[in-house]
């Protein structure tokens, strides 16, 4: 049974609606607009799309949870996730990081399984701690531990 549309944010802050009377609350309590409020609620599948297609994956660089893609370093734990459209991407991840040194074209060629591994950087699955995070909470900041062979998931909290 599901409890809501898990709905991901520019800023990859975790929004969960149970209903389209929800999600027009988290509208106006985010001050998003009508607009991209109609937009949402295509993304959730509660409202038509356009004849050219047959749902919404992405708007504004919201997407639901499941659209999210994570990317893990082989030296590092943390896993980054990056949500959106490519530019957005580019602009508010792999800019913003020292360790992330390639170009957008590479990037997408990463996000799209093009390339398997980039400067050590590589695609890898959701981990299941995304799918517990409750409503208004960030998924940045998850971590990935291998011990043996189970992987343990960390949520760093920064206080």
């Amino acid at each position: 049974m599901e409890v809501g549309k898990r709905l991901v944010s520019p800023d990859l802050r975790l929004y969960i609606v149970a209903d389209p009377a929800a999600l027009k609350d988290l509208v106006k309590a985010l001050e998003l607009g009508w607009v991209l409020g109609g937009n949402l609620q295509q993304l959730c599948g509660w409202g038509a799309v356009g004849l050219d297609r047959d749902g919404r994956d992405e708007t504004c660089n919201w997407q639901r949870l499941d659209g999210v893609r994570w990317l893990k370093h082989d030296k590092l734990n943390e896993l980054v996730p990056v949500g959106g459209k490519l530019g957005h991407i580019f602009d508010t991840v792999v800019q913003q990081r020292a360790d992330m040194d390639f170009g957008k074209y590479s990037l997408k060629k990463l996000l799209n399984g093009s390339l398997k591994k980039l400067k050590g950087w590589r695609v890898v699955e959701q981990p299941a701690a995304a799918r517990r995070l409750q409503h208004g909470e960030s998924l940045k900041g998850l971590s990935h531990v291998e011990q043996g062979n189970v992987q343990v998931l960390l949520v760093v909290v920064n206080l």
